[in-house]
């Protein structure tokens, strides 16, 4: 019976089979990599950098205002370009505002890096170290640990990576339309948070000079202006002087310092990837040690096994130096190199392995995801904190007491310029986020008695003022806030 009868009765015996077998490493990454990001992603609340990104994502849908961002209504932000906002506020129309619509794309793009990174590794230094490489990005503790939570990073690393895939498949298939891949995913990454994905892919053209002036580089180069222009110059002329303070100034210039911080900086940094890629870096290292022993063994992608190790160690140094630049540096700017980190620890273990246990690796990789799945859901592990469980018990007491009010805040340190709607920025967001109501901040203990307000919001060491104005402590919002209730009369004076 031909091939044609059989479709004509129904699918083909062991179809399905084959074409898991075809597909099966990047099946197992993919697993292994959402065991590891995405199980219980739903639970833990926001605190810091991410719920101020959180509050500005719902102030899209709050406002209607997708090319402006807010930090709350009637609080204008400025800081990153909008792309992670956007998308954050589609989840939530999606599936409701909440813990897991907020996280779920920072854990997405790490799981798509983490595939990505498979795919590289499999062009420079074969199938197994590509799926080791995968599999060990998804549980390097550095990136785990940011990519869980409503952070950028993670994006950026997902970019970077695509931008080096694109151009090694230009390169290695001679098909310079790649590149245009590789300037959508420079653009994006503009568009989220930096601009290091289009560095490497310009590195990696360095390869094929004649690259450098081809046509689909430039056209390439047209495309990510294209998809980063438009909002950038949006901004510059219908919020110029909110942009160029803090966008230009604050995020950009304040960050691109020439100093002696910076070689202090690079160090700290290897240290911090060295101790943050436990327990893989050691096995990078070994990829590094026995490079001399490798000859130039070519792989079927036509590569060598030396190129590729260069290609990791470019891409690592690029991203360690230009995060050293800023004066402050942050170990999650330093996300977007653990994939060449990675690459070379799967091919520094892809080398210990006999053939028998690389044919079974990804077998191995995928059931031990199923498996770490089945464990996380069902062992009452705490994966995520809560920091903030006051703000939530909060909103429904207000919601029922004063519902829609503003809520005062008694804070003294605030200018007095910044009293009626901001104050502090963390305070700004969690009361948007959790709480959907602005706020009005008291600077002076007169300016409260004088507003009278029922619910009052203060840090804890400002609570024996309120005391004598006759409030109580009712709630601990988090480590930081408290909310009083007023119970009694003032008792003057105050002071």
């Amino acid at each position: 019976m031909g091939e044609a009868e059989h479709s004509a009765a129904g699918p083909l015996p062991g179809r399905p089979i084959r074409w898991v077998k075809q597909h099966g490493r990047v099946l197992a990454v993919a697993v292994f990599a959402l065991s590891a990001l995405l199980t219980r992603s739903w639970e833990g609340d926001l605190h810091g950098d991410p719920v101020r990104y959180a509050s500005v994502s719902l102030s899209i849908l709050q406002t209607g205002d997708w090319l402006i961002m807010h930090n709350a209504p009637g609080v204008i932000y400025t800081d990153k370009p909008p792309l992670m906002f956007w998308l954050v506020a589609t989840s939530y129309r999606l599936f409701g505002v909440g813990t897991y619509a907020a996280k779920v794309w920072s854990c997405l793009f790490a799981i798509g890096a983490c595939v990505l990174t498979y795919l590289l590794g499999k062009r420079l230094f074969g199938p197994t170290a590509g799926l080791l490489a995968g599999a060990m990005l998804a549980v390097t503790p550095g990136l785990v640990i940011n990519a869980v939570d409503l952070r950028m990073d993670s994006s950026v690393m997902f970019y970077m990576v695509l931008a080096a895939l694109a151009v090694v498949r230009a390169d290695a298939e001679d098909r310079p339309r790649w590149l245009l891949l590789a300037g959508l995913a420079a653009g994006l990454a503009v568009m989220t948070k930096s601009a290091a994905g289009a560095l490497v892919g310009l590195l990696l053209l360095v390869r094929r000079p004649r690259f450098l002036i081809h046509p689909y580089l430039f056209g390439a180069v047209a495309l990510a202006l294209l998809v980063a222009l438009p909002w950038h110059v949006h901004e510059m002329f219908w919020n110029k002087e909110k942009f160029a303070e803090r966008y230009l100034g604050a995020q950009i210039e304040d960050r691109l310092v020439l100093g002696w911080h910076i070689p202090a900086n690079v160090v700290r940094h290897i240290g911090s990837i060295l101790l943050r890629g436990l327990p893989w870096t050691p096995l990078a290292l070994l990829a590094l040690v026995r490079r001399r022993r490798l000859g130039h063994r070519e792989l079927a992608s036509g590569r060598t096994e030396r190129w590729g190790m260069t290609l990791a160690l470019v891409w690592a140094a690029e991203v360690i130096v230009l995060m050293a630049v800023a004066p402050r540096p942050y170990d999650r700017y330093l996300i977007p190199a653990y994939p060449a980190i990675m690459l070379l620890a799967g091919l520094g273990l892809d080398q210990l392995l006999s053939p028998r246990a690389r044919a079974a690796a990804p077998a191995v990789v995928a059931c031990l995801g199923v498996a770490s799945t089945f464990l996380l859901a069902v062992v009452p592990v705490k994966l995520h904190t809560y920091q903030s469980t006051g703000f939530v018990h909060a909103r429904d007491l207000l919601d029922t007491v004063t519902p829609g009010t503003p809520l005062a805040v008694y804070d003294p340190t605030v200018p007095p310029e910044s009293s009626r709607i901001y104050g502090s920025w963390v305070l700004c967001s969690k009361t948007n986020y959790y709480l959907r109501r602005p706020l009005r901040i008291s600077v002076s203990e007169e300016e409260l008695l004088a507003a009278s307000p029922r619910f009052v919001m203060a840090r804890n060491q400002y609570a024996e003022p309120l005391r004598t104005a006759g409030y109580e402590k009712i709630l601990d919002l988090d480590g930081t806030y408290q909310l009083f209730e007023r119970h009694a009369p003032p008792q003057p004076p105050l002071r």
